[in-house]
């Protein structure tokens, strides 16, 4: 019996919401094969604590440390230097991921987040019989190439979301191309099965004819989208605001009480929920952080996108990339937020001339793309 292994990390629920894609395509499509989702922080308890909902001061503090790393990385190609920045990680994870391949015995091992895919490559490298055995794919949940990609040279296949990152790959070691499917970023089907706009409304008890406005927080400061909200409400008390607060309880419970408060009518909160697709459905315009699985949910949708607020880390580099394409806009401060909301409301050229964009960075079937590439190839 055929049995897959899923590697992801919850630094982000883009990594969790794709590996949970593939294992949905995978059932759809193969229902005898077996799988399995390992999140590889929740092995180590430093680690752990790093992706818990605390967000205490010195989760910030490392947080903020990652990044400098990170953005340290980006400037050097030397791989020694790349492997001490990444390294508290990789070591943190190692015996976690071995443990689970021993235990699983899996004959596919999917990655959705670099990390796992480090330690994948290096296991393969020094010989480690179940590794190397089993076949071995790492999905690409961002829309620029990580820097510690040039770590992973020893996966049998690199799944990216468009075809400029395929030609990138190439400046980071990845020399044969027949490794790198421009599959797509794996999002959950229903989300590019595209639900009537007036039927999403009324499962979501909207009206159908309100102007819709989605704000998704991520795991962002409560602070800036707190204000965020209250001024988009203000600016357009005729629209229906959706505040998505994914994991942030604090920004949740924060916007519940201001709606209780003042009585707002046209204000709907939300925490972590299961219906982002028929919220999405609903949406006239999508405001985010451009975490890259959230982005390729708006494009699959067509939803025009606006980046919000102060960017870090890969989320920044998609911004970029995504801007210069002209699939999104950016909002860098609250003003140049209701900027450029105002631009997709009142200037229906520029929606559709972001609709075109996104169509051309568009993977139809980036899940089911991937599955039946993995069973059918050996």
């Amino acid at each position: 019996m055929k049995k897959v292994l899923i590697l992801t990390v919850s630094s982000g629920d883009g990594y969790n919401k794709s590996a949970r894609a593939i294992v949905n395509g995978i059932a759809q499509r193969y229902p005898s094969v077996n799988f399995r989702i390992v999140d590889v922080f929740k092995g180590n308890k430093q680690m752990d604590f790093l992706i818990s909902e605390e967000k205490t001061m010195a989760q910030k503090l490392a947080h903020k440390i990652e990044r400098m790393r990170y953005a340290k990385s980006k400037r050097t190609n030397d791989e020694e230097t790349l492997r001490d920045n990444v390294s508290k990680y990789t070591d943190a994870i190692v015996d976690y991921v071995k443990n689970n391949i021993h235990t699983y015995e899996p004959d596919t091992i999917i990655c959705t987040h670099i990390f796992p895919a480090i330690v994948l490559s290096d296991l393969k490298a020094n010989g480690f019989e179940p590794v190397a055995k089993a076949k071995k794919v790492y999905v690409e949940c961002n829309y620029v190439v990580s820097p510690y990609t040039r770590l992973c040279k020893n996966m049998d296949y690199y799944i990216v979301p468009t075809d400029d990152m395929a030609k990138e790959y190439k400046k980071f070691g990845i020399k044969d191309t027949d490794k790198i499917k421009a599959f797509g970023i794996p999002i959950i089907s229903k989300i590019e099965n595209i639900t009537l706009k007036e039927d999403a409304r009324e499962l979501i008890k909207i009206d159908k004819d309100s102007h819709v406005i989605l704000l998704s927080s991520g795991d962002s400061n409560e602070y800036g989208f707190f204000n965020l909200a209250k001024a988009i409400n203000a600016k357009y008390p005729d629209s229906m605001l959706i505040c998505v607060c994914n994991k942030n309880t604090k920004l949740k419970d924060k916007l519940n009480v201001y709606v209780r408060k003042n009585n707002i009518k046209n204000m709907t909160v939300y925490g972590h929920t299961n219906n982002m697709a028929i919220i999405m459905s609903a949406s006239d315009v999508v405001l985010g952080k451009t975490g890259g699985v959230e982005v390729a949910e708006a494009i699959a949708k067509q939803i025009p996108y606006i980046s919000v607020l102060k960017l870090k880390g890969q989320d920044l580099d998609n911004m970029k990339y995504l801007k210069q394409k002209g699939a999104i806009l950016n909002g860098k401060n609250k003003n140049k937020v209701l900027n450029a909301l105002s631009s997709i409301i009142d200037d229906t050229k520029a929606k559709a001339k972001i609709k075109k964009q996104m169509e051309k960075l568009y993977k139809y079937n980036a899940t089911d793309e991937l599955v039946k590439f993995l069973y059918k190839t050996k």
